[in-house]
């Protein structure tokens, strides 16, 4: 018969059934019940269970020894000292404590090395030396010298194509690039170009020769101005983007704004060949007759924080302002002319509404050809000089007087 113990005490070996005098190892119920029922010598096992002595091995040690199997027998009384329990039970006892200590500080470093792995220093960032730093701070102030940029903003200049083919066909150092006025070559998105090789290489030179720096190794100073020139370059291609599309943004507004004014000039004409009726507006026929889209005062669109988006109307410098008055009788007409008898609009977009102003035109400085002298402000002919009169081709004033039937 075999009873398996746990680690506790020796009452807690013993089974319920069993009476108190087996506590007392010195009393035969003891040894009776250490024994098997056949009359076998018990051993016990690493784990504390009561195990048969013919399954032990015949060699056996003394009573704190081991057999082959590596447990722990009884002495030939198939019983067992209280020391020997004892020191088995603080040998498990001191097992367990080691295991765990062990168990929990393998688990620790699990743990640590499992964070490093998920988590690594500095968040996989990895620094570059203090050396390293300061020369790359060398190379972008002394290359901002060379360049003559004031500030890191400042605009960045490049050689032209032909600058760029002309040294790489020719390999001439009076073609290339000078160090003491650095201009590189950013036609191209490649960096590594001939020009900028030279460059690199004068600015290598250039560098070690001041002895405030104190790296003087060529090839990593060439290595490190490379990957500047590489940020200048995509700094120098950000701003022509930024050209090339506020370039397009200007063509479209100036052809918004001549096509406004052009609008304009056949609203106005139009009007005047509708009004012209029986011949009542006969001594204006010669006016229209010469009179271009040039003429007519433009737009431009202003709003502001607290006012509206607007088109104000931009003066000409040449231009009579007595003329305004004339002109706007035309819009009135057109107007007028977009209304039925029982007043419902034709269909159609009406004109935007325009808002006079002070401001001087700025996208068109010539003045118009033919037109009457009144139409012409006199500060202005009196700042040309009789070649430029001429080609005025100015004709005889024209009364602008506006009638009471047109009032």
């Amino acid at each position: 018969m075999n009873l398996e113990w746990s680690t506790g005490s020796l009452a807690s070996h013993v089974p319920k059934t069993a009476s108190p005098s087996l506590m007392d190892p010195a009393s035969s119920s003891f040894r009776d019940w250490s024994t098997s029922s056949n009359g076998d010598t018990g051993a016990i096992n690493y784990e504390g269970a009561i195990m048969s002595t013919s399954e032990s091995s015949p060699n056996n040690d003394s009573i704190n020894g081991r057999n082959n199997e590596g447990r722990y027998n009884c002495d030939d009384r198939g019983a067992f000292s209280w020391s020997d329990i004892h020191r088995r039970q603080a040998y498990r006892r001191g097992s367990r404590d080691s295991f765990r200590q062990s168990h929990d500080q393998s688990n620790m470093e699990s743990s640590s090395n499992f964070k490093r792995s998920r988590t690594p220093p500095h968040n996989g960032i990895k620094h570059r030396s203090v050396t390293q730093n300061e020369l790359q701070s060398d190379v972008r102030e002394l290359t901002r010298f060379l360049m003559h940029r004031k500030s890191h903003e400042a605009p960045i200049d490049s050689i032209s194509k032909e600058m760029a083919w002309r040294y790489k066909t020719t390999r001439n150092d009076t073609h290339g690039p000078d160090i003491h006025n650095l201009v590189l070559d950013f036609t191209t998105k490649e960096t590594v170009t001939p020009w900028n090789k030279r460059a690199a290489e004068l600015f290598a030179e250039e560098y070690v020769s001041h002895e405030e720096y104190s790296c003087k190794d060529h090839a990593q100073i060439e290595k490190v101005f490379f990957v500047h020139i590489n940020y200048l370059g995509n700094i120098y291609r950000k701003a022509l983007e930024m050209e090339d599309l506020q370039d397009a943004r200007d063509r479209e507004k100036e052809k918004a704004r001549i096509m406004r004014r052009r609008l304009l000039y056949r609203r106005r004409k139009q009007a005047f060949n509708n009004s012209n009726v029986g011949g009542m507006l006969s001594h204006w026929v010669v006016i229209w007759k010469y009179m271009k889209m040039e003429a007519m005062s433009g737009d431009e669109t202003d709003y502001g924080p607290e006012t509206p988006e607007q088109a104000v109307i931009t003066r000409l410098p040449w231009r009579n302002p007595a003329v305004d008055n004339w002109l706007r009788l035309f819009d009135k007409l057109h107007l007028l002319s977009r209304f039925h008898d029982d007043g419902r609009p034709t269909p159609g977009q009406f004109p935007h509404h325009r808002v006079p102003s002070y401001r001087l035109e700025r996208h068109i400085s010539h003045a118009a050809v033919g037109l009457p002298r009144n139409f012409y402000c006199e500060d202005f002919l009196a700042c040309l000089n009789p070649s430029e009169l001429r080609k005025l081709e100015i004709k005889e004033p024209v009364d602008l007087s506006l009638s009471k039937e047109l009032l």
